[in-house]
């Protein structure tokens, strides 16, 4: 589940409504910026239109449908980092590559 908060500033239309995205357990802190960031400039594409809330809404579900990875994003950030630590520390515990040939 995602939470999201539009705030309509006063102007609006005109100008943009702003995005925020609750943090949870589902969207941490890197999908929480990703999905403002987004939203954000989906609402200010628009503005002068009243269509900024039909059209947030639908990039977010757009979003959660398409991206099998919102479930686990937080182990596939950790996933990541893991790989990009090992393979930078330098301490030896780099996997090497084997070969064989017949």
């Amino acid at each position: 589940r995602i939470k999201i908060t539009l705030t309509f500033p006063e102007g609006y239309p005109t100008h943009a409504a702003i995005i925020l995205v609750s943090a949870s357990d589902v969207v941490p802190a890197g999908l929480k910026k990703k999905l403002e960031r987004e939203l954000g400039k989906t609402a200010s594409d628009l503005a002068g239109q009243y269509d900024q809330v039909n059209d947030v809404f639908r990039r977010l579900v757009d979003f959660v449908n398409t991206n099998r990875f919102v479930p686990c994003w937080r182990e596939l950030k950790q996933c990541v980092d893991l790989v990009n630590n090992d393979s930078t520390a330098g301490n030896g515990n780099k996997t090497k590559k084997k070969s064989s040939s017949i």
